[in-house]
């Protein structure tokens, strides 16, 4: 599914999507798809052709550049972690490939919960000192208030179409991997999900590096 996605954002020509992905595994894997994007097909008659194999999931059009994909019924969900409500989020300076890899460690109310286990104590809390960095990748601050742990992500991924060139924009997936023994009804997977044409901005003017500021009203 994740494979096919990228195939159909990567192909896009003169735009740009960027796909926010829940997956949730189905016999131990990915929902797997057959995927015939053929000269002329448009992003609509792709998504809604994979949609068709993917009776299960729904698609929802976040922004002029972001598209939602999930599960039916996820949105709806209380025990999703995706839909946990965050007060504040504030991400400083830093490079937003760091939060989508792992958002507990930017939300430690999401990482608490994502620990709990329906017996015994909480599996214990571990936070990496270091990150993968990409030295194309700039630097991001996000003050977000009240939103869900889903708008977070999709704010993120807003947040990289201002990227410059070599920094290519970035979608994000969350995989799930169904286990009782989870309060929340298993583990989750997360990445930075890259999935924009290499084509879709042209080459400007070396960037001078800086923050980029992206802000919601309370």
């Amino acid at each position: 599914m994740s494979t096919a996605l990228y195939e159909i954002g990567t192909r896009v020509q003169n735009g740009l999507v960027l796909f926010g992905v829940e997956i949730r595994e189905k016999g131990g894997a990915e929902p797997m798809v057959d995927l015939k994007v053929s000269e002329g097909v448009t992003l609509d008659e792709a998504l809604q052709d994979l949609l068709r194999q993917l009776p299960e999931y729904t698609l929802e059009v976040v922004s002029k550049h972001v598209i939602n994909i999930y599960p039916q019924g996820a949105k709806d969900d209380a025990k999703d972690p995706l839909n946990m409500r965050v007060k504040r989020f504030d991400f400083v300076n830093r490079q937003i490939s760091e939060f989508m890899n792992y958002p507990g460690g930017c939300i430690p109310e999401l990482a608490k919960r994502l620990v709990q286990r329906t017996e015994g104590p909480p599996y214990p809390v571990e936070f990496s000192e270091e990150w993968a960095t990409s030295p194309y990748e700039p630097k991001t601050t996000l003050h977000l208030r009240n939103v869900t742990v889903r708008e977070v992500l999709n704010a993120a991924s807003k947040a990289t179409i201002a990227y410059p060139f070599k920094a290519p924009p970035l979608g994000w997936s969350s995989l799930f991997h169904p286990d009782p023994a989870w309060a929340v009804g298993g583990t989750y997977q997360w990445r930075a999900f890259w999935c924009a044409s290499m084509s879709w901005k042209k080459p400007s003017k070396p960037s001078s590096g800086g923050t980029h500021v992206v802000s919601m009203p309370n």
